[in-house]
């Protein structure tokens, strides 16, 4: 099913085969502008500082494989769908991508989530979008004239990449729904990853979600309800139920058509076939003081309980991370700040919100459970999502990469022993 040679430059070392970080190429970055973001900053704007920082990282640490998205080397029908848009000929345009093969597996990826309807709409709206250079298709949506080759390249480089772990930086997806975008996210990635994952999987996988947006995985929750529940996920949703999307226990009772299961400590859980959901909501439950948030080591624990019964199935495991910095108590933007018509003031976001001691204790975690699991951990997708405050992400961003930088270092160490594999 897969298809080869997807990528312009090869990588001979098996060890920098396993991890890989993503990011977009300038010329992606470029048709950011004006895309929404939660603060001051746009997409183009926020992500241009993001790849600084890991640019910068990378320029030091030369173990540190970084792909940007000019490496894709999409099929020719993709590119002619590309370069017919930019003439502005819409009917031209639509019968490409009518003629698109029903076996090109960006096309089987991309319908497995989203209506056929929906990305024809998204392909006029982005050539709409060159009269002025952008276009408004929701309060919160915006596209401009690349928008929808700058996503099938960032989604195609994912899909292909053979490494175990991928790190990507782009655009958020985890409110695009199947059928439209919201919350600044116009296709779900991390949807399309899951389908595809279990379509090419030579037996059934365990799929672990762990969203640490502030924000909920909304349109995730709704395309895995309505398209995935025959596939054996367990979502583990962290957010705040005071922002947006404004969703709490009584909206994901109506949603999953049930009352949730009272898990213990304020943390709700629902089952369809064989989905199951967590609701942990931020607002719920609080910090003590010298302690980890109870939200992260629940996460954590549950991952662990995963894996266990995974193992005992003989099932392998793919664990997507579509996480989010807007949960940092420093975070400022108004889409995980503004609360009942007023910031939230720094009192309650210690309380309630993560800090860096959090987050470094979740990392560590799951670097530690990845180590001690790879014999059934095959995939990891970490995909960032939010975080609007430069003053917050950046540190953030260099946290990550020294933790992805130690495990490189430690994997050398094992991999040149005399008695290593």
């Amino acid at each position: 099913m897969r298809q080869k040679n997807f990528f312009k430059q090869k990588v001979s070392s098996t060890k920098n085969q396993e991890c890989c970080i993503q990011i977009p190429s300038p010329k992606d970055i470029a048709q950011m502008h004006g895309m929404p973001a939660g603060a001051d900053e746009d997409q183009y704007k926020r992500l241009t500082h993001m790849t600084q920082v890991i640019g910068d990282v990378h320029a030091t640490n030369s173990s540190l494989l970084v792909f940007n998205t000019d490496s894709v080397q999409l099929p020719k029908c993709w590119k002619q769908l590309f370069a017919e848009m930019e003439k502005g000929d819409a009917e031209g345009t639509l019968i490409l991508f009518d003629r698109i093969p029903e076996k090109d597996v960006i096309l089987q990826a991309l319908l497995a989530v989203h209506t056929k309807e929906y990305l024809q709409k998204i392909i006029i709206y982005c050539m709409q979008a060159g009269q002025r250079g952008w276009k408004q298709i929701a309060p919160d949506v915006l596209v401009t004239p690349g928008t929808f080759e700058v996503l099938i390249k960032d989604i195609s480089m994912t899909l292909f990449h053979s490494g175990r772990i991928h790190f990507s930086f782009g655009l958020p997806s985890h409110h695009a729904f199947s059928g439209g975008g919201s919350g600044f996210c116009i296709l779900n990635k991390t949807a399309i990853l899951i389908k595809y994952q279990e379509d090419s999987a030579d037996k059934p996988m365990k799929h672990i979600i762990v969203g640490t947006d502030v924000n909920r995985d909304n349109g995730l929750c709704d395309v895995l309800i309505n398209s995935a529940a025959d596939i054996d996920v367990c979502h583990l949703d962290v957010f705040d139920s005071r922002v947006y999307p404004w969703q709490g226990t009584a909206f994901i009772n109506r949603e999953f058509k049930k009352e949730g299961k009272d898990i213990g400590q304020k943390i709700q859980s629902w089952e369809l076939n064989k989905l199951e959901y967590f609701a942990v909501d931020l607002s719920l439950l609080t910090r003590k003081r010298g302690l980890v948030h109870p939200a992260l080591v629940f996460i954590i624990e549950k991952i662990e309980q995963a894996i266990e019964a995974a193992k005992i199935h003989n099932q392998p495991i793919a664990l997507y991370l579509p996480t989010g910095w807007d949960s940092h108590e420093e975070e400022t933007a108004y889409c995980g700040k503004y609360v009942d018509g007023e910031f939230m003031g720094a009192a309650e976001a210690r309380k309630t919100r993560f800090n860096a001691s959090d987050l470094t204790y979740f990392y560590e975690s799951l670097f530690r459970l990845y180590e001690e699991n790879k014999s059934v951990i095959k995939k990891v997708y970490w995909g960032l999502e939010g975080g609007y405050e430069r003053k917050m992400y950046e540190p953030q961003i260099r946290l990550l990469m020294s933790l992805i930088l130690e495990g490189l270092v430690l994997q050398e160490t094992y991999e040149n022993a005399p008695n290593g594999p």
